[in-house]
């Protein structure tokens, strides 16, 4: 028995860092953060500004990004799952501000435009829960209800933390807690959104908030008044508190959701579940298709087999094109799949293509970003990518290249504009279609979104000499190429 006591000491020693153990360093915090007073607080009133980075709009998956910039009045609680939010928010593609109101009380949410009310999509209640555990307060509570272990002491910027984790209902946290304020600096969250159209790209990934510009309110309270907060790895929001209250009471009729609302069919779909709808299929010329909805997938039949344009929003999306083009062609293979741009409308459901061994058809700079979609972590649940680890196979387009064919032959054409720099155009001569990728968008009222995309195409066709008659895109049915150069020499 003797021979075991330093062996156990070995073992244990790593969890107790200058004597401190996780729960004196949490009792150390609450008291940093003004111990007693948080008795009488039960819900907090704050305004704050911010921008938020959309990491899924940006020209560059590394940025810089797309920028919208906030102004929110917010009610949380301090101790349960009831937010009041109102957001006017402002961007550059929109010339009018817009306002939103989110309300999450517990499970159910709300959100209205106006005087317009309706259920939030499962993925925003998830977002909206996320933001009360964002709050400091919460963390704590968190970290005492499912205790938090101390893990090490670590240096953040030259200053040692402590480094405390838990988990609950299957959600990791790390919080680093100032060794010698004792305040948290910054907290890890793991973060799973299948039900969320772009973050379910990226799997399991992690959160991390950074709170700084610690200010010292009445009663002894000390709370951070700007939050960095950081997703797969770039940031995404940053909000700066001016003005904040800690209350005993609020009027709790903020936090009411309409029983009109609470009867709604709650909007929850993982976003693998998106129905593909093969039966709208349309057939621009012969032997091409292109399936139309939010986010349009297609394919070209060639002798030797099948090439898909785009593999969009999910693994799950393309499982099911693929079984369409199977049920089709049954003596065809499919021999590649083209994404013509970074954006994830376009490469979210790549996975399924690279866990096949299908060749994968992009320009050159999306070899990273299409890295990452393949490597990231799916595990909670699997696809055939995360169950098989394939490695991708790349043809990097950086001229035109052709895939011959006596019937169809293609060409993948890098854009090399402004904005389509990332993206390349797929043309079929003897039909005289051009597939533009992301560059023409035309809105309800038989507008265009953004006329310099329209010049880049011209540019693309001007450039190769291509002969066009029919021109579609990830978000256009096919229609005359008479159309864009109308609109341009309008526009002269």
């Amino acid at each position: 028995m003797r021979k075991l006591i330093p062996l156990i000491f070995i073992i244990v020693a790593p969890v107790f860092v200058k004597g401190q153990d996780a729960k004196s360093i949490l009792e150390k915090t609450t008291e940093a953060y003004g111990g007693n007073a948080w008795d009488k607080v039960n819900y907090i009133h704050m305004h704050h500004i911010g921008h938020q980075h959309w990491l899924e709009q940006s020209e560059n998956p590394e940025g810089p990004f797309i920028t919208s910039y906030t102004d929110t009045d917010e009610i949380r609680s301090a101790r349960g799952l009831k937010l009041y939010q109102k957001t006017e928010s402002k961007m550059g593609q929109s010339p009018e501000s817009n306002t939103l109101v989110y309300i999450q009380n517990d499970s159910l949410g709300c959100m209205a435009f106006g005087d317009r009310k309706m259920p939030s999509p499962y993925s925003y209640g998830e977002e909206n829960i996320r933001w009360l555990h964002y709050g400091p307060e919460h963390l704590l509570a968190l970290a005492k209800k499912y205790g938090a272990r101390l893990e090490k002491q670590v240096a953040l910027e030259g200053v040692n933390h402590y480094q405390l984790s838990f988990t609950t209902a299957n959600t990791g946290y790390k919080i680093f807690i100032n060794a010698s304020t004792f305040l948290i600096s910054e907290a890890g969250i793991d973060t799973y959104s299948p039900y969320e159209f772009f973050f379910s790209v990226w799997g399991k990934f992690t959160t991390r908030i950074q709170y700084t510009l610690y200010a010292l309110h009445k009663g002894n309270i000390v709370y951070p008044e700007q939050w960095d907060i950081y997703r797969a790895g770039h940031l995404w929001k940053k909000i700066s508190i001016n003005s904040i209250e800690f209350l005993e009471t609020t009027d709790e009729s903020v936090f009411t959701i309409p029983d009109e609302v609470k009867k709604a069919p709650a909007n929850k779909r993982n976003v693998n579940d998106t129905k593909l709808q093969v039966d709208q299929a349309i057939e621009i010329a012969k032997g091409i298709f292109v399936i139309p909805g939010n986010w349009f997938t297609g394919w070209a039949e060639q002798e030797d087999g099948i090439v898909v344009i785009e593999a969009p929003i999910s693994s799950g999306y393309s499982v099911q094109l693929m079984n369409e083009v199977k049920k089709r062609y049954p003596s065809k293979k499919i021999k590649g799949v083209v994404v013509s741009s970074d954006a994830w409308p376009h490469l979210a459901g790549v996975r399924e293509y690279v866990a096949a061994g299908i060749p994968v058809y992009t320009n050159k700079l999306n070899k990273a970003i299409l890295d990452r979609v393949s490597q990231a972590d799916h595990s909670p649940k699997p696809d055939n990518q995360q169950i098989r680890k394939s490695k991708p196979v790349y043809t990097l387009v950086d001229n035109a290249i052709t895939l011959n064919d006596k019937n169809i032959p293609i060409q993948i054409i890098p854009v090399q504009g402004e904005g389509g720099e990332r993206m390349v155009a797929v043309y079929f001569p003897k039909q005289k279609v051009l597939y533009a990728s992301d560059l023409v968008q035309q809105m309800r009222d038989k507008s265009f979104f953004f006329i310099e995309y329209l010049s880049e195409v011209k540019a693309v066709v001007d450039r190769h000499k291509l002969d066009v008659e029919t021109v579609y895109a990830m978000h256009t049915r096919p229609i005359a190429w008479k159309e864009i150069t109308t609109v341009l020499d309008q526009n002269k």
